[in-house]
C-alpha cells in the first residue's frame, strides 16, 4: 500500500470510529462486551488519529478514552486519558471547547473514583474554562456534558 493509500485509511478509520464509539455512549447501559468494544473502538479511532491528525485530534481522541473509559466504570484509565487529554490542551494552546471539555474529563473520571470533592473542583474549573467558549454548537456540547456530569455528582 503506498503512503497515499495508507493515509486515506488513516483519514477514514479516524472520525468512523470516533463517531462508532460515540453510538455506544449514546446508549446509556452497556453490557460489559459493548464496553469493551465501545473501548477497541476508541483506541482504534486514536490510533488512526495518531498517524495522520493534529493536536486537537489527539485530544479529542483521548477525551473519548477517558469518557468510555468513565462510562465503563474503569476510573483509573480514564483519569490516565483525561490527564493526557488535559495536558495537551493546556501545552498546545487548543480551544476553550478542548480545555473545558478536558477539565470535563478529569472531572468526571474523580467521579467515577469516588473523589467527589475533586470532580466538583475539575467540574467548576470546567464551567470556568467553558466561559470562553464562543461557538454556539461547542456551547451546547458542553452544557450537556456538564448537565451529566452533575446529575453524577448530584
Amino acid at each position: 500500500m503506498s503512503p497515499e493509500e495508507q493515509e486515506q485509511v488513516h483519514r477514514t478509520f479516524a472520525p468512523g470510529l470516533f463517531n462508532k464509539a460515540w453510538e455506544y455512549l449514546d446508549r446509556g447501559s452497556l453490557t460489559v462486551d459493548e464496553e469493551d468494544e465501545m473501548l477497541h473502538i476508541a483506541h482504534a479511532s486514536l490510533y488512526h488519529w495518531s498517524k495522520i491528525g493534529k493536536s486537537v485530534n489527539m485530544a479529542r481522541g483521548e477525551w473519548l478514552l477517558a469518557r468510555a473509559y468513565s462510562v465503563a466504570k474503569r476510573p483509573s484509565e480514564a483519569l490516565y486519558w483525561a490527564e493526557k487529554c488535559r495536558a495537551r490542551c493546556e501545552d498546545d494552546g487548543l480551544s476553550a471547547f478542548d480545555c473545558a471539555a478536558s477539565a470535563e474529563a478529569v472531572a468526571r473520571a474523580l467521579a467515577v473514583s469516588g473523589k467527589k470533592v475533586e470532580a466538583m473542583e475539575w467540574r467548576n474549573k470546567a464551567a470556568t474554562s467553558a466561559e470562553a467558549i464562543t461557538e454556539a454548537e461547542d456551547k451546547k456540547i458542553f452544557a450537556e456534558d456538564l448537565a451529566s456530569l452533575d446529575a453524577m455528582l448530584a
